[in-house]
């Protein structure tokens, strides 16, 4: 058995290196850049002076907190809808009342829904499905190039 520096045991290996995953509490990273900018600050001003959010608010506040999670290549896991919904509600209280508009975790009875889940789960979709078709395009294109040109002199009659 071996002893940590502090005499302990030491159960787990020290050279453990993470594997490149969502950082953890990126949901704070995301909406705090989000809350920064001025449409971010815009949306807390309202949300702290009449304690909820307009549809538009709540919409564009969505629009900006998924700009943000997509212009930095964040993957959000399922789980982490309810963490990033839980910060929505720290930072704008008049929120809580209306969790379901953003996410319903449904806990594996059904598909998870809301409107910051669908937005995100749509979008992704887009980027796989332009990703698949650039690189099917590409595939056509690398074989149309390999292929030899015929020309009228080399056709047998």
């Amino acid at each position: 058995m071996q002893l940590g520096p502090d005499g302990e045991s030491q159960l787990l290996p020290t050279n453990i290196t993470k594997s490149p995953v969502t950082p953890p509490k990126f949901y704070y990273k995301v909406l705090g850049k989000t809350l920064e900018t001025n449409r971010g600050k815009a949306i807390l001003d309202q949300g702290k002076k009449q304690m909820s959010l307009s549809l538009d608010m709540k919409n564009d506040l969505l629009s900006i907190i998924l700009e943000e999670i997509f212009s930095t290549g964040i993957t959000i896991k399922y789980s982490d809808f309810s963490l990033l919904l839980d910060e929505i509600c720290c930072h704008l209280p008049g929120e809580e009342k209306c969790k379901d508009y953003y996410f319903i975790s449904r806990d594996g009875k059904k598909n998870p829904s809301g409107k910051l889940y669908s937005k995100y789960k749509n979008r992704r979709s887009r980027i796989k499905l332009k990703l698949a078709q650039n690189e099917l395009f590409e595939k056509y294109e690398d074989l149309e190039n390999q292929t030899p040109k015929v020309s009228e002199s080399d056709r047998v009659s």
